[in-house]
Protein backbone atom coordinates (compact mmCIF):
# COMPACT_ATOMS: atom_id res chain seq x y z
CA UNK A 1 0.00 0.00 0.00
CA UNK A 2 1.09 3.56 -0.83
CA UNK A 3 0.18 7.10 -0.98
CA UNK A 4 -0.29 9.52 -3.60
CA UNK A 5 -1.15 12.64 -3.65
CA UNK A 6 -3.41 14.22 -6.49
CA UNK A 7 -3.87 17.52 -7.88
CA UNK A 8 -6.82 19.07 -9.18
CA UNK A 9 -6.71 22.15 -10.92
CA UNK A 10 -9.30 24.18 -13.32
CA UNK A 11 -7.37 25.33 -15.85
CA UNK A 12 -6.42 29.20 -16.15
CA UNK A 13 -7.07 30.14 -12.81
CA UNK A 14 -4.69 29.24 -10.49
CA UNK A 15 -6.63 27.22 -8.36
CA UNK A 16 -5.31 24.20 -7.20
CA UNK A 17 -6.66 21.33 -4.52
CA UNK A 18 -4.69 18.35 -3.60
CA UNK A 19 -6.32 15.02 -2.62
CA UNK A 20 -4.20 12.35 -0.21
CA UNK A 21 -5.28 8.65 -1.60
CA UNK A 22 -3.84 5.33 -0.38
CA UNK A 23 -3.67 2.62 -3.23
CA UNK A 24 -3.45 -0.90 -2.59
CA UNK A 25 -1.98 -1.88 -5.67
CA UNK A 26 -0.11 0.24 -8.55
CA UNK A 27 -1.65 -1.15 -11.09
CA UNK A 28 -5.10 0.61 -11.98
CA UNK A 29 -6.97 1.27 -14.79
CA UNK A 30 -7.98 5.33 -15.87
CA UNK A 31 -11.56 4.89 -15.28
CA UNK A 32 -10.43 3.06 -11.58
CA UNK A 33 -8.43 5.66 -10.78
CA UNK A 34 -11.43 8.46 -11.60
CA UNK A 35 -13.33 6.08 -9.72
CA UNK A 36 -11.32 6.40 -6.55
CA UNK A 37 -10.41 10.14 -6.81
CA UNK A 38 -14.05 10.55 -7.27
CA UNK A 39 -14.98 8.99 -4.30
CA UNK A 40 -12.35 10.36 -2.32
CA UNK A 41 -13.55 13.75 -3.09
CA UNK A 42 -17.54 13.12 -2.73
CA UNK A 43 -16.35 12.01 0.99
CA UNK A 44 -14.89 15.21 1.46
CA UNK A 45 -17.30 17.52 0.19
CA UNK A 46 -19.60 15.41 2.15
CA UNK A 47 -17.90 16.23 5.21
CA UNK A 48 -17.55 19.90 4.33
CA UNK A 49 -21.45 19.61 3.89
CA UNK A 50 -22.09 18.95 7.06
CA UNK A 51 -20.25 21.58 8.94
CA UNK A 52 -20.86 23.94 5.99
CA UNK A 53 -17.63 24.50 4.67
CA UNK A 54 -16.98 23.21 1.15
CA UNK A 55 -13.24 23.69 0.70
CA UNK A 56 -10.34 26.16 0.47
CA UNK A 57 -10.32 25.55 -3.31
CA UNK A 58 -13.15 28.33 -3.22
CA UNK A 59 -11.57 31.60 -2.47
CA UNK A 60 -14.16 33.45 -0.51
CA UNK A 61 -16.85 32.87 1.82
CA UNK A 62 -19.08 33.83 -0.63
CA UNK A 63 -18.37 31.45 -2.86
CA UNK A 64 -18.35 28.81 -1.04
CA UNK A 65 -21.67 29.14 -0.33
CA UNK A 66 -22.64 29.62 -4.12
CA UNK A 67 -20.55 26.12 -4.85
CA UNK A 68 -22.03 24.48 -2.10
CA UNK A 69 -25.78 25.11 -3.19
CA UNK A 70 -24.54 24.76 -6.67
CA UNK A 71 -22.69 21.41 -6.04
CA UNK A 72 -25.95 19.49 -3.77
CA UNK A 73 -27.96 21.00 -6.94
CA UNK A 74 -25.72 18.85 -9.36
CA UNK A 75 -25.67 15.55 -7.73
CA UNK A 76 -28.46 13.18 -6.50
CA UNK A 77 -28.71 13.07 -3.18
CA UNK A 78 -28.88 10.46 -0.49
CA UNK A 79 -31.91 11.06 2.06
CA UNK A 80 -29.69 12.50 4.75
CA UNK A 81 -28.41 14.99 1.98
CA UNK A 82 -25.11 13.39 1.07
CA UNK A 83 -23.60 13.33 -2.80
CA UNK A 84 -24.46 10.40 -4.13
CA UNK A 85 -20.69 9.01 -4.80
CA UNK A 86 -21.87 6.93 -7.56
CA UNK A 87 -23.57 9.14 -9.46
CA UNK A 88 -20.76 11.63 -9.85
CA UNK A 89 -18.67 8.91 -10.96
CA UNK A 90 -20.79 8.51 -13.94
CA UNK A 91 -20.59 12.10 -14.46
CA UNK A 92 -16.85 12.10 -14.07
CA UNK A 93 -16.56 9.73 -16.70
CA UNK A 94 -18.93 11.41 -18.92
CA UNK A 95 -16.86 14.20 -18.84
CA UNK A 96 -13.85 12.77 -19.40
CA UNK A 97 -14.82 11.43 -22.38
CA UNK A 98 -16.25 15.00 -23.14
CA UNK A 99 -12.80 16.29 -22.69
CA UNK A 100 -14.36 18.74 -19.76
CA UNK A 101 -11.65 17.69 -17.92
CA UNK A 102 -7.91 15.79 -18.67
CA UNK A 103 -5.47 13.23 -16.43
CA UNK A 104 -2.33 13.21 -16.54
CA UNK A 105 0.12 11.03 -15.32
CA UNK A 106 3.48 11.19 -15.11
CA UNK A 107 3.27 13.86 -17.62
CA UNK A 108 1.34 11.89 -20.12
CA UNK A 109 -2.54 12.68 -20.71
CA UNK A 110 -4.34 9.44 -20.84
CA UNK A 111 -6.99 9.48 -23.02
CA UNK A 112 -8.29 5.61 -22.54
CA UNK A 113 -10.59 4.91 -19.99
CA UNK A 114 -9.28 1.38 -20.13
CA UNK A 115 -5.76 2.42 -20.10
CA UNK A 116 -3.82 0.30 -17.25
CA UNK A 117 -1.53 2.90 -15.19
CA UNK A 118 1.42 1.67 -13.17
CA UNK A 119 1.77 3.83 -9.48
CA UNK A 120 4.25 4.21 -7.26
CA UNK A 121 4.19 6.35 -4.38
CA UNK A 122 6.44 9.08 -7.04
CA UNK A 123 4.08 9.14 -9.70
CA UNK A 124 2.57 13.08 -10.79
CA UNK A 125 -1.24 12.80 -11.30
CA UNK A 126 -3.36 16.01 -11.86
CA UNK A 127 -7.02 16.20 -13.12
CA UNK A 128 -7.16 19.30 -14.99
CA UNK A 129 -10.64 20.92 -15.89
CA UNK A 130 -11.37 23.62 -18.36
CA UNK A 131 -13.48 26.46 -17.48
CA UNK A 132 -16.24 26.85 -20.37
CA UNK A 133 -16.04 30.13 -22.26
CA UNK A 134 -18.94 32.60 -21.29
CA UNK A 135 -21.30 32.51 -24.07
CA UNK A 136 -20.51 29.75 -25.78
Amino acid sequence: MFQLTIKEEVFGTGKINEISMHFSSERITVSDLIQQKVTARVKEINQDLKTRNISPFYKTTQEQVLNQDAIQKRFAKSNDGTIDAEKAYYEALSGFQRNVFFVIVDGKQREDLKEELVLTGNSMVRFIQLMPLVGG
